[in-house]
């Protein structure tokens, strides 16, 4: 207790008042638990009426993406059950966790989603797309792009049938996809299959056989 009061901290109970309306949906943490600063104790799902500032999503992120994610970001939910499989609806996110849940080993971040009138209800498996950076880039396959000793690359066929090669920057990426940033020409195919041995020049058949 002395070293209690020489931190601040009072004894006895103390009364925790949730900021909205809801459910506890987690706790994380029960009577004699050392709990580190910024962990998570307890997480709550905001009821549909809950204002745009409020969490009422808690979403699981791996601490090396976790970084890059700020209130504000753009959150799209998927469904995990087939009868939510075409279900997205979109929000925000509201908070970044600012430790690693040692439970999960990964940060939790709210977000709010309107939910009303959907089948989401408190405590849905869901996954997420979350967009942490805005901006226009090419969309292309994540086997498509090729490392070397001078970056990223890709390779286009020109109308002469031949490999081009196009160095690109690697902006995002969503699971099987990159965003790239590079001087691509949408009117030549791009290679996905077959690329790594290609080099700058060459001659290109489709997997059918019929050169291209």
């Amino acid at each position: 207790q002395a070293a209690q009061r020489q931190m601040g901290v009072r004894s006895g109970d103390v009364t925790v008042t949730a900021p909205f309306a809801g459910v506890v949906s987690q706790l994380s943490a029960v009577p004699g638990d050392q709990v580190q600063a910024g962990a998570t104790i307890a997480q709550l799902a905001a009821t549909n009426g809950a204002s745009g500032r409020q969490a009422n999503v808690t979403l699981g992120v791996d601490p090396s993406a976790a970084a890059s994610i700020r209130a504000g970001d753009t959150v799209v939910l998927h469904g995990l059950s087939t009868a939510l499989a075409h279900a997205a609806p979109a929000g925000q996110v509201v908070v970044a966790g600012a430790s690693i849940d040692p439970q999960s080993q990964l940060v939790n971040v709210g977000a709010n989603v309107p939910l009303g009138g959907t089948a989401f209800i408190p405590g849905t498996r869901v996954s997420a797309d979350i967009a942490t950076q805005t901006g226009t880039w090419w969309v292309v396959p994540r086997s498509a792009v090729l490392q070397d000793a001078k970056g990223a690359y890709v390779f286009q066929v020109t109308p002469k049938h031949v490999a081009h090669r196009v160095d690109v920057a690697v902006r995002v990426e969503s699971g099987d996809r990159y965003g790239v940033d590079g001087p691509l020409n949408a009117s030549e195919p791009l290679v996905v299959t077959g690329n790594y041995e290609l080099q700058d020049g060459m001659a290109v058949r489709s997997a059918g056989g019929a050169r291209q």
